[in-house]
This record gives structure tokens, C-alpha cells and sequence, in this order.
């Protein structure tokens, strides 16, 4: 099926209703691919462990986040980096999975979790979509590597890295009532080792993987694709891309960057 015929019937709707309709724009940027191991990462998450935390039907499954930065200068009132973070997701409820934001006040290296370390909203997420920065000094942006956490594991949800202001990682959850039509993939690239960029969509409630798209990326050679998907994502799924080093490459570091970025639209 056609892009033009998955949008054409929700253009029907809304304008006979009051759906409302945004396009999203998701890209990871990656700078230091297999520098300090090798395998398959979340693109942009420079080589942390970054899943979308698999939930099952029960509100049990929401987990707190702890918030923290690797410098002190990211750090509330007083700190040159991000003072204040947001952090955009999802919380399980009533069956559903609902969008939820959270402001922290960051503390360094110092977790914060509650109390006076939130600002406004909820620390209670499913999923993480993204982190941003919304108060900073005179840096502008977060000095440090920034991470939401499940509390009291080991499980990274979302990740900012160092001067990014936003987070830079391809991975994506609606809401279970809103409908995602991926349009299109983009990658730009160039790295000394040979790897693919694979596309995938998960299910939240049972963990199925389904690779939609992959794209072969050879060593020492820059790459721009631009790749047509067109496919309605089904609710209670995520939508990720991983990059992953290929068998037998070496893995090199320095002149390594991949930038991939989907265009969807959002219907609400």
C-alpha cells in the first residue's frame, strides 16, 4: 500500500473531524561507532544498552527514572551546562499507553529521582522518547552525558549526549490511541567499518522485533540514501533503528559518522 493511500483516509477524517496531525522528525547522530566496542548499537546511543523498557499489561511496569549527568556543570541554578531536562514518554495505564513529559532539576553527578528535583509532571515512564534540555548556563546546552535510568538498575531509557540539547537517538513509541505512518529513512554516512543500518518495529506487550528496512553501509565509502518505507506502524509498537558492525570488519576508530533520520506523521 501506498503512502498516499494509508494518508488519504485520515486527510478524510479530519476534515470532517478535529483529528490533528504532526510530522515527526527522529534522528540519531553517531560520531563514535565501534570506538569502544564493537556489535550492534541503538543508533545514537553510542554504545550504551538502550531498549525500550518491554511492558506488559500492568500499570507495575512504569518504572521511576533516575536522572543524572557524568559532569558537575549540569547542575540547577548555578551549573554553565543544562539546569533544568525534560524528559518526553509514555506511561502504562488503564491499558493504554499514555504521552507524559517530566521537568528535572539537574545535580550533577548526584541522581535525582523526586522531591524538589521535579519540577512539574510525573517520574513515572514505560518508555522514553526523548530528553531535551530546557534551562541552561552560558554553555547553552548539557556540558555532560546525560541519562534517564530505571531507578535502582541498570537499564538505560534515554540517553542526551554532550552538547546535543536534544536527544539524538532513533527510537520512537505513540500512544496507543494514535496511528504512525513512516514515510521515509534517510542516511547519511561515512565510517572505516563496514556495517548495516537496520530499521525495525517492536511490540511493547510481547517483545516481537519485525526488520522492516536494512541498508548495507561499506567501509571507507560515503553513503546518502534516501529510502521511500511508507508503512503504518500498528499501535503498541516502537519504532527503532540499530546499527550494527559487519562480520569480519575491523573495527576503526576515528572518521566514523552516521546520521539516520525518519520522517513520519503522527495522528492524534
Amino acid at each position: 500500500m501506498s503512502l498516499k493511500e494509508l494518508v488519504e483516509p485520515i486527510y478524510t477524517q479530519i476534515m470532517g473531524q478535529s483529528l490533528k496531525v504532526e510530522n515527526l522528525m527522529v534522528r540519531g547522530i553517531d560520531d563514535t561507532l565501534f570506538a569502544t566496542n564493537s556489535g550492534t548499537n541503538i543508533m545514537g546511543a553510542a554504545g550504551n544498552i538502550l531498549k525500550p523498557k518491554l511492558t506488559i499489561d500492568n500499570n507495575g511496569d512504569n518504572t521511576a527514572l533516575d536522572i543524572v549527568s557524568t559532569v558537575t556543570t549540569d547542575t540547577r541554578d548555578t551549573g554553565t551546562g543544562a539546569r533544568t531536562v525534560q524528559v518526553e514518554g509514555l506511561f502504562f495505564e488503564g491499558g493504554k499507553r499514555k504521552y507524559r513529559k517530566c521537568v528535572y532539576k539537574m545535580n550533577g553527578t548526584t541522581i535525582v529521582n523526586g522531591g524538589d528535583g521535579i519540577v512539574s509532571g510525573t517520574n513515572l515512564f514505560c518508555v522514553v522518547n526523548k530528553i531535551s534540555v530546557v534551562t541552561h548556563g552560558n554553555s547553552r546546552s548539557n556540558n555532560g552525558t546525560i541519562t534517564a535510568k530505571q531507578t535502582g538498575g541498570a537499564l538505560v531509557m534515554g540517553i542526551l549526549q554532550p552538547a546535543h540539547f536534544s536527544s539524538k537517538v532513533v527510537s520512537y513509541a505513540a500512544p496507543t490511541k494514535h496511528t504512525v505512518l513512516i514515510k521515509d529513512l534517510y542516511v547519511s554516512s561515512f565510517t572505516q567499518t563496514g556495517s548495516s543500518i537496520q530499521l525495525y518495529t517492536q511490540n511493547l506487550n510481547t517483545g516481537s522485533k519485525n526488520l522492516i528496512s536494512k541498508i548495507s553501509l561499506s567501509s571507507g565509502v560515503a553513503t546518502d540514501v534516501s529510502h521511500p518505507i511508507n508503512l503504518k506502524v500498528e499501535p503498541d509498537n516502537v519504532v527503532y533503528v540499530e546499527i550494527t558492525e559487519l562480520s569480519g570488519s575491523a573495527a576503526i576508530i576515528g572518521n566514523n559518522q552516521t546520521s539516520v533520520t525518519l520522517l513520519m506523521v503522527e495522528t492524534k
